[in-house]
């Protein structure tokens, strides 16, 4: 583009013969036309460039105005809904408002039985409200009776568990003590002596013809034997109660005989046996009884010989002795 310029120009001082003095001046002018040409196209390329970051921030700014056209058209979408919300609510308080200026242009007399409606349902609610907190109270009294009740069968369970223990304790015992008087007595015929468990207790029933001579107190060497290797099972026992009953048939003694009657005949060999024990054995004396139960406590029929034979018996009674499971009845029980 300068150099088009410059060739009219030089055409024109051609065409026009122009005085060379005048053409140094349009010289001059031309140049100084070149330099603002130059300046002008430096502007205009400064132009073009901040056209551009224009047109960016033109596109940049019309992408947020979409933005927001959009914001826009939600929180339209919005303010419909809450306007919308807002005249149903205004319907309701209108109603309300009318709902209201009926009753209050109600009559004095409706409005009198409506406050007595009203008073009376408050006496109603005054009254339930008091019988509810009566039941809450007898509620919270059960409560903890309750509790103490639950503490007390949890005490009590406790307790018969161990008196289940101590009781299962005592069996076993009871059961190998069974087993070591049998182990003992195992040489001795079973007419002559048994043994056996009857509700938690060993009986050693011997027989008169193993013991004694018809109508004696005086034990036999064989029935001293059998005793004394029973009183070395039951030497040291600290825990069982040993009860020896005598027991007879319903014959009366005669009338030589050195004792009154089947009482005292009973009597006088449980006697006899415990001493034996007590000789062989280390015995606690204390854990001995010697009674007699005469012709009253048979086991057979004392009309035939051998029913009057089988009655004819010395028992020991070994029990266990149950002072700690009694303790522990008295103190929880």
């Amino acid at each position: 583009m300068k150099t088009k310029y410059i060739l009219i120009l030089s055409l024109f001082f051609l065409s026009s013969c122009v005085s060379k003095k005048k053409f140094t001046e349009q010289s001059g002018e031309i140049k100084q036309l070149e330099l603002e040409n130059e300046a002008l196209e430096n502007k205009l390329e400064d132009a073009v460039e901040a056209n551009a970051g224009l047109e960016a921030k033109a596109d940049f700014f019309g992408k947020q105005n979409a933005t927001l056209k959009n914001d826009t058209t939600k929180l339209g979408q919005k303010l419909r809904a809450e306007q919308s919300k807002n005249k149903e609510l205004n319907k309701l308080y209108e109603d309300l408002v009318d709902q209201n200026k009926k009753l209050l242009s109600a009559s004095s007399a409706q409005k009198q039985r409506l406050l007595s409606e009203l008073e009376k349902q408050k006496r109603e609610v005054a009254s339930k409200n008091a019988t509810l907190t009566e039941k809450e109270k007898s509620l919270k009294k059960q409560q903890q009776e309750m509790d103490v009740l639950q503490a007390a069968i949890k005490q009590k369970e406790a307790t018969i568990e161990e008196l289940q223990r101590l009781l299962k304790e005592r069996e076993e015992k009871i059961s190998g003590l069974k087993n070591r008087i049998e182990q003992a007595l195992l040489n001795f015929d079973k007419d002559e002596l048994s043994v056996e468990i009857r509700d938690g207790k060993i009986y050693v029933s011997l027989a008169e013809k193993l013991l004694f001579q018809s109508g004696s107190t005086a034990v036999d060497a064989k029935g001293v034997d059998a005793l004394s290797k029973l009183a070395r099972v039951l030497d040291k026992q600290t825990e069982i109660n040993i009860l020896i009953e005598g027991h007879t048939d319903n014959v009366p003694v005669g009338s030589n005989a050195s004792f009154k009657d089947n009482w005292d005949l009973s009597v006088l060999r449980a006697t006899s046996i415990v001493r034996i024990l007590l000789d062989k054995g280390n015995i606690d004396p204390e854990m001995v009884v010697a009674s007699g139960r005469g012709e009253h406590v048979p086991v057979a029929d004392n009309s035939t010989k051998d029913g009057r034979a089988k009655n004819r018996r010395t028992e020991i009674i070994l029990s266990p002795n149950l002072g700690e499971i009694f303790e522990i009845l008295e103190s929880d029980f």
